[in-house]
């Protein structure tokens, strides 16, 4: 099923509340491990066939035994307007029950994250969610109010005053181009680009995300090889030599830091042989499209770094910070990337050897490690 056109108006935060009921006593409890509930509840009210409203009611309720830690209830909205008129019901129900949620879902785990860290408790990154599997039954239903009579009012705070707002920048913007400025990443493809394209997401989603990282974490993310993503798990995805256009715009690190990402983050990677002596590397572009390397122009390989990226730092990397406190540092200074890494040994850097380590845990581990053994496979033929 191809995915329904939409343009979102404005992504916001529509309500939260936090409340920790059984604080001070809850400190002094001598068991630390806490369990967590975690509920998102799709909501999608439609006001007319154009304009959709799509909330995630989330709530968070982490427990020692049967005493709350914390009670975290919010509601995250997007703003819509659907473009393609000619959609099916089916369609549509796609678009607002799993596409656009999943859309929503990163930056609602950073939110998260960020409320959690000023909450004084141990900060929270959810797990990945699929909305396909989850939402399948969620209901569309009317708004509370008629949207018409909705009268849009800039300093209301109202979220329908996105939409005038939308509409006058469309109708000005072949007249005072040159009154804005542009929100252009202007590096070159390397590892800079990677996080200026994070920075321009819109509504400043991207630098609070990496705000938030830096806050928690400590990791400002600036040098690739510092970053945690690396240390832990790109840098044994080996790079090869492998044939690639020879664009200007493009730094002599990134061939490699493409690769990992490929690796990585891609589906159905391949290194495949090429001319001139240089293997090519095939990946799925799209659902119904497999490329090479090679074969991309600059906008696809910006649109297809930016795709691995995002994906990388919101999903993976947050997935190895929530593992990093456990993490043996010692044991990976000893550790050569020259060859492939032994899986007991991948475990042991991942502590997720121990007794008492959470399935949550090893799992990822196995899931990182398959990763490096199918890059190890795919390029063996090509290290000597």
């Amino acid at each position: 099923m191809n995915t329904p056109a939409f343009m979102p108006i404005k992504t916001y935060l529509k309500g939260v509340e936090f409340e920790s009921p059984n604080t001070p006593e809850l400190f002094f409890n001598a068991e630390s491990a806490a369990n967590l509930e975690i509920s998102i509840d799709v909501q999608s009210k439609v006001s007319n066939d154009t304009y959709y409203l799509v909330e995630l009611h989330t709530r968070l309720i982490p427990k020692i035994g049967e005493q709350v830690v914390f009670n975290l209830k919010l509601v995250y909205s997007t703003l819509v307007e659907i473009l393609d008129k000619n959609m099916d019901d089916e369609q549509r129900k796609f678009l607002l029950t799993v596409i656009i949620p999943q859309s929503m879902y990163n930056p609602l785990r950073a939110l998260v994250w960020e409320l959690t860290s000023a909450s004084g408790f141990p900060p929270i990154m959810m797990n990945d969610y699929d909305f396909a599997t989850h939402q399948a039954n969620a209901e569309i239903k009317p708004f509370d109010n008629n949207f018409e009579e909705v009268q849009p009012d800039e300093d209301s705070g109202n979220a329908f005053s996105f939409l005038k707002f939308q509409k006058e920048r469309e109708q000005k913007s072949t007249q005072d181009t040159d009154s804005e400025l542009s929100r252009e990443n202007i590096y070159p493809l390397s590892w800079e680009w990677i996080l200026e394209d994070i920075r321009l997401v819109e509504e400043g989603a991207g630098l609070s995300f990496l705000e938030t990282v830096k806050q928690s974490t400590g990791h400002d993310l600036l040098v690739y090889e510092e970053t945690p993503l690396y240390k832990w798990f790109y840098r044994f995805l080996t790079p090869i030599e492998y044939k690639h256009p020879d664009y200007k715009e493009c730094e002599d690190s990134y061939w490699s830091l493409l690769f990992q990402l490929l690796f990585a983050e891609g589906e159905n990677v391949k290194v495949i042989a090429g001319d001139n002596g240089l293997p090519e590397i095939e990946f799925d572009y799209s659902e119904d499209e497999r490329r090479t390397v090679s074969s991309l122009t600059l906008d696809e390989l910006k649109s297809i770094t930016s795709e691995l990226s995002g994906k990388a730092v919101t999903s993976t990397l947050v997935d190895i910070l929530g593992c990093e406190t456990q993490m043996d540092t010692d044991y990976a200074c000893g550790l050569r990337t020259d060859q492939l890494i032994l899986k007991e040994d991948f475990h042991a850097l991942y502590n997720t050897d121990q007794p008492d380590v959470s399935a949550e845990d090893i799992a990822l581990v196995e899931k990182l490690y398959a990763r490096i053994k199918e890059c190890d496979l795919q390029t063996f033929p090509y290290k000597f």
